[in-house]
């Protein structure tokens, strides 16, 4: 079975990207400690 490598993308992967990175913001821009935004994501 030969399987083709796969591109997404830039565009695609841009609009899933971007929801994440709001949230990362949001997370950092309302905690307390930017640190602990990252690991609640």
């Amino acid at each position: 079975m030969a399987t083709e490598l796969q591109t997404i993308p830039l565009l695609n992967l841009a609009v899933i990207l971007a929801p994440v990175a709001v949230v990362i913001g949001v997370l950092f821009r309302w905690s307390l400690r930017g640190l602990n935004a990252l690991y609640s994501v």
